[in-house]
């Protein structure tokens, strides 16, 4: 009989072992998602390019920072894609012809603006070479 009870309390105790095994397990799934979500990038975040940083800002972002005046937009495409369609507060400065004379005023914020991304990325990079004193976003 005791052989008996030794074999059921041991098999309690494995039952025991198997839930907290998977209570442990849905912990760590947890952290691990938890983190994932919080170290995710955000529009409004800040990422390095090329050892400068360059600030990505979502289209409500954009539409504040217009609002306040204190921002320029510039369009990176070409002038038949910017022909074609644009945003209104936006200026044609294609990539091939951007420079620091193409910026009105160098102490307001300036928002590079293209189809995909990799144009106003390239620009960010051409503008961060020539002047470190820029405040440079991408939309």
């Amino acid at each position: 009989m005791n052989e008996i009870e030794f074999t059921n309390c041991s098999i309690k105790q494995h039952i025991i072992t198997s839930k907290d095994t998977h209570n442990n397990y849905l912990l760590f799934l947890f952290i691990a998602i938890w983190l994932i979500n919080s170290l995710s990038v955000k529009a409004s975040d800040t990422i390095l390019q090329n050892n400068k940083y360059l600030n990505i800002i979502s289209p409500s972002e954009l539409r504040l920072m217009l609002d306040t005046g204190d921002t320029e937009l510039i369009d990176v495409r070409n002038t038949d894609e910017f022909a074609a369609r644009h945003i209104k507060e936006a200026r044609s400065v294609p990539l091939s012809i951007l420079d620091l004379n193409q910026i009105c005023d160098k102490t307001k914020k300036i928002v590079l603006q293209c189809e995909s991304g990799s144009r106003s990325k390239l620009a960010a990079k051409k503008l961060q070479a020539l002047s470190k004193d820029l405040k440079i976003y991408k939309s």
